[in-house]
């Protein structure tokens, strides 16, 4: 069962709806003294103990542990389940913890290997129901056909879920790249307008200063006091277009702090909490680009493996550079495993080695730092001084 998915009351509902149908003969069993008392308890035994963890497991508190833990867990489950079954083999209802399983399995077992434990499973169900005498092939073709529909109906939605995900991510991707492609065509646009202004307004205006200055020199004295006025206006002119250009130019850069907030936009799990300023322009294209990508990254680890429920991503501008910081509240990791980071690679491949490699490119770096069940903290740095917030207009 998935976090954030809509369905995941009902099918609680339903899991403890049949794990109650399981428990309720065997409770009626032993109040009525019916049957073996030991045989009664141990199965009574069995079953609460797998009511509680599978309760855990559904409810997410087990959601910081690795994927070899949750298969732990499984089996732990399946166990307790045999537990139930062979205990009181005559009562037909205890496979349906199977049913349980399968749906946990489904999770957390890749498709080969969720066929070959749905084998076991049914296997186990043979056997009790041999030792209890019914109809072997019957009951175990019965419950075969419901755990493996079970298993490939909740594999199927957990496929069209993390499908949805990853559409979900790239079309954030997408959004933060056509965002940061729009901003350097309207820096390109305001480069070509300093450049004009300079080589054609200023031209003519220098052009005019020399003649005036000539024209000044040439004819009477009569002339003088305004041909030296339209000296001094043309130079005002030229200072007042050489402030322009100069404050183009000043202004050239891409607004990284509108990608990332593009880049978080409608992501519907975990609670992003995107903490930007305004504006942030950063002169060096290859910076700008650097940044998204890694805010690209480091935000998509932490969707994708961190289990966290939140996540908050810090741009912040400082005198040597540019601070990009990604932070969950996830399962953590170990120093260990975030140097190896296996499980921690970005949707392009190039994990945590190949963000440290793009930041070295433009002089920056990357700290990673985590623990278990304390979160992931990813903080990027590129030294890019022409960068600057701005303030909201």
């Amino acid at each position: 069962m998935a976090r954030g998915d809509e369905r995941i009351g009902f099918l609680a509902i339903a899991a403890l709806v049949a794990w109650l149908a399981v428990g309720a003969p065997l409770l009626l069993d032993a109040t009525a003294g019916r049957g073996a008392v030991a045989a009664t308890v141990a199965a009574l035994v069995a079953w609460t103990a797998f009511g509680g963890l599978y309760a855990a497991v559904a409810s997410w508190r087990l959601a910081h542990l690795s994927y070899r833990a949750h298969r732990l867990v499984l089996a732990v489950l399946t166990v307790l389940a045999a537990g139930v079954l062979f205990a009181r083999p005559d009562q037909g209802t205890s496979a349906v913890l199977f049913v349980l399983t399968a749906v946990h399995a489904a999770h957390v077992l890749p498709v080969a290997v969720g066929a070959a434990w749905l084998v076991v499973q049914s296997a186990a169900v043979a056997t009790a129901q041999s030792i209890a005498g019914d109809d072997v092939l019957l009951a175990t073709g019965r419950y075969a056909a419901i755990m493996g529909f079970a298993y490939l109906t909740t594999r199927g939605g957990v496929r069209e879920r993390e499908a949805r995900e990853a559409l979900e991510r790239r079309n954030a991707e997408l959004r933060a790249t056509r965002r940061l492609l729009a901003e350097h065509e309207r820096v390109a646009e305001r480069v070509r307008i300093a450049r004009e202004l300079h080589d054609l307004i200023g031209h003519h205006l220098t052009a005019l200063v020399l003649n005036l200055d000539v024209a000044g020199r040439s004819e009477g004295e009569a002339v003088r006091p305004p041909l030296a006025r339209a000296e001094g206006l043309a130079r005002h002119l030229l200072d007042d277009v050489r402030d322009a250009v100069h404050a183009l130019r000043a202004d050239d850069g891409l607004d990284v702090a509108s990608a990332v907030r593009a880049l978080v936009e409608d992501v519907p799990e975990p609670a992003v909490e995107a903490v930007v300023p305004e504006r942030m322009h950063v002169a060096d294209p290859r910076a700008a680009h650097v940044l998204l990508r890694c805010a690209q990254e480091l935000l998509t680890n932490a969707l994708r493996h961190a289990d966290a429920r939140r996540v908050r991503i810090l741009l912040e501008h400082r005198a040597d550079g540019v601070v990009l910081e990604v932070r969950d509240d996830g399962r953590g990791a170990t120093p260990a495993e975030l140097t190896a980071a296996p499980r921690r690679a970005g949707a392009s491949g190039t994990g945590l080695a190949g963000l440290r490699a793009r930041l070295e490119a433009v002089g920056g770096h990357l700290d990673v730092v985590g623990a278990p069940r304390r979160g992931v903290v990813a903080t990027a740095f590129v030294p890019t001084a022409p960068g600057r917030p701005e303030p909201a207009a």
